[in-house]
């Protein structure tokens, strides 16, 4: 641990003190920590835990975790964090919400709103920098919030955002929180009792403050403590593979990271517009591109590691190009087009009939390079696959062994199958016949045996491919 510094400290020691500050790098998610109106939210657990702590053991320590910092130069006063965002934004918030209270409630003395003012808003550092704000972040929404939170301003110009709706929910649950107490206890009594829970939080309360002396290994552990069961989603996991390749060179990190967040939120904006699912986007994509073999999701982070897969992304912006092509046919084959953004009637009545399945997008996403008319020759056979299925009881998942066969036929653009001159068959002397897409999902359905034709409104087998034409 040569390469680390450990402190373990109370929150006072770190946040009410002219030696530090922080931000919160690109690289790092937003914050994520709910506050709901059931009282299930991390916040919302974080607030609860700390208030059952003050109101049983007053006087005893509180450990809330790890803060993983890094500093470029020794000297600096601005720590970026590694690890401990959610945490230290949540204290971050009730701090200013107890403030807030403070502030809009006269018969209170302001007075005792300073320590925590000087907290949030540090009038000079050591380094005589003045008017400094303990907590920024490199997320322009964010940093939206923090600014208005800081002025004790009014958060009705971004209420209604996506971006930071989970910033103001659990703002709103503290304020509430320390406004329910003067209300119930008397303005007097209510302010004495939330002063003690503030300063219990800043004495009482401890944490482990880590300060890496070396950005590359502070991310490293970064991505070791991801690893190890964090809560993060697989798409923000995925996102730290692809910075990894900038992470020997700080300078290089600062600015490549914020391309890759800036285009990678492009695609989350898509996906939550649209309201899709991110993780399922990334394994169709993965899949449509990329894999040999059919992977399960807990297995993709893995793959994602190695550095086959990542020669095969040709790094991290070539990458985010073709997710960015990938996600916007993706938004249109969900909604029944052909990859030429015309409506598809295929699409259209498999969408109708057979909404749940979605094992097709791959075999979609594949075939989006070949022209219209190729195009809709495997949007009608998806069709007759979703028919065959359903009909003889199949769930999709028994044919996922064929899934990455055909999805790797389709990205050769081999749609009907070949005769190969440079292999010759030994028994009849002839070239050898490759076996295209349409030739095996043909096989596929002569396999089935109780379709449910009936339920066609119209249909014929296709003589050359035995296909089920859906009109």
């Amino acid at each position: 641990m040569a390469n680390f510094d450990i402190d373990e400290a109370t929150l006072a020691s770190i946040l009410d003190s002219k030696e530090h500050h922080f931000n919160i790098p690109d690289f790092q998610r937003d914050f994520t920590w709910e506050s709901k109106t059931n009282n299930t939210g991390e916040f919302n657990y974080i607030l609860r835990d700390l208030l059952e702590a003050f109101d049983t053991n007053p006087k005893e320590e509180y450990y809330l975790g790890t803060f993983i910092t890094f500093k470029e130069d020794e000297k600096d006063l601005l720590y970026e964090v590694i690890d401990g965002q959610q945490r230290l934004t949540s204290i971050t918030i009730i701090i200013a919400a107890y403030l807030k209270v403070i502030r809009n409630t006269k018969e209170i003395d302001q007075t005792d709103g300073d320590t925590a003012a000087q907290i949030l808003v540090k009038n000079e550092m050591l380094n005589d920098e003045k008017k400094v704000k303990i907590l920024k972040t490199t997320d322009v929404h964010g940093q939206e919030f923090l600014d208005i939170m800081y002025k004790m301003g009014d958060f009705s110009s971004i209420e209604s955002s996506e971006f930071v709706k989970n910033h103001l929910n659990s703002f709103n649950t503290a304020e509430k929180h320390f406004k329910k107490v003067l209300k119930e206890k008397g303005i007097s009594a209510g302010h004495k009792l939330n002063k003690k829970f503030f300063n219990f939080i800043l004495r009482n309360v401890i944490v482990a403050l880590v300060i890496a002396k070396d950005f590359r290994q502070a991310f490293t552990v970064f991505e070791r403590m991801n690893d190890r069961g964090r809560d993060l989603s697989l798409p923000e996991q995925f996102k730290y593979i692809l910075m990894e390749e900038f992470a020997d060179d700080i300078e290089e990190f600062k600015d490549e990271s914020q391309k890759v967040t800036k285009k990678w939120r492009e695609i989350s904006d898509i996906i939550e517009k649209n309201k899709l699912n991110f993780t399922q986007f990334i394994r169709y994509h993965l899949a449509a591109r990329y894999f040999d073999s059919y992977l399960q999701e807990s297995e993709i982070l893995d793959w994602a590691k190695h550095s086959e897969a990542k020669t095969l992304f040709g790094g991290a912006h070539m990458f985010l190009k073709n997710m960015k092509k990938d996600v916007e046919l993706y938004v249109d084959f969900n909604n029944a087009k052909s990859n030429n953004g015309e409506v598809n009637v295929d699409l259209q009545f498999k969408r109708r009939f057979f909404r749940d399945v979605s094992q097709h997008y791959p075999l979609l996403l594949a075939a989006s390079d070949l022209d219209i008319e190729k195009f809709e020759k495997v949007a009608q056979s998806i069709m007759a696959i979703s028919i065959t299925l359903s009909g003889t009881n199949t769930g999709w998942v028994t044919i996922e062994s064929n899934l990455m066969s055909w999805i790797k036929k389709l990205r050769e653009g081999n749609l009907n199958g070949y005769s190969d001159e440079s292999q010759i068959n030994e028994d009849t002397g002839e070239p050898e016949y490759i076996t295209g897409y349409l030739d095996e999902v043909a096989e596929l359905l002569e396999t089935k045996k109780k379709l449910l034709s009936a339920a066609l409104t119209d249909s014929e087998i296709l003589l050359d491919k035995k296909l089920y034409r859906i009109c």
